[in-house]
């Protein structure tokens, strides 16, 4: 009796169309976790119970947006404060959504509940995230383009200042989010930055305004690419530890 072996091209296509046929789970990206999520629950159940907060934080958003252009208008050297303003203040309004989001579903009744379906917390609050941001930056954006027109100042610079600070914060969220096991702890931290950054420009302002002038409109397009191409690998980290159970 002889037994035909397979060749080494019948071993091969073998496993070609084993692995094609086969129902191998895909690792999933940024791209297809907001498309699942958007088509199994839709934007109005991802962010149920969250409106209030996002209305709060646009409301005390465009309080502050006010009162600083107010005091800008009235300062020495409006071409100094102005960048200097909007690399402290642009992260503001991405904190207040996050924390205050966090806040809100921790106290709530419903938190055992939902760490137990399907889609729990984790799911929303990442996919939150990315849409938290995406607001942030278009507010932060159209905000900084205001600013621009009322004191005449470089458009690109004034942009790119404020997208490198969103950036730069955005980066820390979610390193943040990785790297804690609270949310209260991430919160904790970026309070920190949040608020000692300011703190920082209100105490020196011209060392941030010669850090900031020292560096070309250009060279604040390119860091701000490269700001956020690193926030998108992050943000598919984050994802997949914290939605599929992935290891970094």
């Amino acid at each position: 009796m002889t037994i035909q072996y397979p060749s080494e091209e019948q071993i091969r296509l073998s496993v070609h169309e084993i692995c094609e046929r086969a129902p191998l789970t895909k690792r999933p990206t940024i791209l297809s976790f907001l498309r699942d999520m958007s088509r199994n629950l839709g934007l109005r159940q991802i962010f149920a119970g969250t409106w209030d907060v996002i209305a709060i934080c646009c409301t005390l958003f465009a309080f502050v947006g006010v009162v600083g252009a107010m005091e800008l208008r009235t300062s020495v050297d409006p071409q100094q404060n102005v960048p200097v303003f909007l690399f402290a203040f642009s992260p503001v309004f991405l904190f207040l959504l996050f924390s205050l989001s966090v806040w809100k579903e921790a106290e709530g009744p419903a938190w055992p509940i939902k760490m137990t379906c399907r889609y729990t917390v984790r799911h929303l609050m990442a996919f939150r995230v990315f849409c938290i941001t995406c607001l942030s930056f278009a507010a932060v954006g159209f905000y900084t383009l205001v600013l621009s027109c009322v004191f005449r100042l470089p458009g690109l610079l004034l942009l790119s200042v404020s997208l490198s600070s969103l950036f730069l914060y955005s980066l820390i969220q979610i390193q943040a989010a990785l790297s804690l096991r609270s949310n209260w702890a991430a919160c904790g931290l970026l309070a920190l930055w949040v608020f000692g950054n300011c703190a920082a420009a209100l105490l020196w302002p011209r060392f941030y305004w010669e850090l900031l002038q020292a560096v070309p409109a250009l060279a604040w397009v390119a860091v701000d690419a490269l700001l956020a191409g690193m926030f998108c690998n992050r943000y598919g980290i984050y994802v997949r530890r914290t939605c599929y159970a992935e290891s970094m």
